[in-house]
């Protein structure tokens, strides 16, 4: 009984340092990561948008464009496929964000002082949210400075945050989102 206790326990463990990984840098800096994750179906979402939309390797199981569809409204909010991980998380101030795409779209991981609309009209309104959405000239600089691309293809470091809570949030699927709080070297 004791062996399968100690067993489960760490199991326990290795699974809660799988979930939110922190790596230390040659320089100490703490890096945890922040994936970016979707399930686009490749066929249905090429199809719908355009050849390049969606290169999702793996096997795990789709969601295709048009169960992508259903879910934009403003009940469900999105598809639950497209989501960050964590959705919190906590730095202490020096610490860095790495984000990564776990999926086959493209996503920006993008600093926003409220939660709100993005750059995709048809999300933006079939979710309500119809009110201040970002210009066409703010989505081309998040598109080229907070973008992350898929498959391994590019990273995004967010480094020298603030003490205090920042909200990032994909500006293509705007309900993807994770909030961060930073504490100072006080415990603030």
């Amino acid at each position: 009984m004791r062996k399968q206790f100690v067993t489960g326990a760490i199991a326990i463990l290795a699974l809660g340092s799988i979930a939110i990984p922190a790596v230390v840098d040659a320089r100490g800096v703490h890096v945890r990561t922040v994936r970016l994750q979707d399930r686009c179906d490749p066929a249905s979402f090429n199809a719908a948008i355009g050849e390049g939309t969606c290169i999702r390797t793996g096997n795990q199981r789709t969601v295709t464009f048009d169960e992508f569809l259903a879910k934009l409204n403003p009940v469900d909010f999105g598809h639950p496929k497209w989501n960050n991980h964590p959705d919190e998380l906590r730095l202490r101030t020096g610490d860095q964000i790495k984000a990564v795409v776990r999926g086959g779209e493209f996503h920006t991981f993008t600093e926003v002082p409220e939660f709100g609309p993005g750059c995709v009209p048809l999300i933006n309104d079939a979710l309500g949210l119809t009110v201040d959405p970002p210009t066409p000239e703010e989505c081309d600089e998040f598109f080229a400075t907070t973008g992350v691309a898929p498959n391994g293809l590019s990273t995004l470091i967010v480094a020298d945050l603030a003490p205090g809570t920042h909200k990032f949030m994909c500006e293509i699927h705007p309900w993807m989102k994770t909030v961060v709080t930073v504490e100072g070297d006080d415990g603030d």
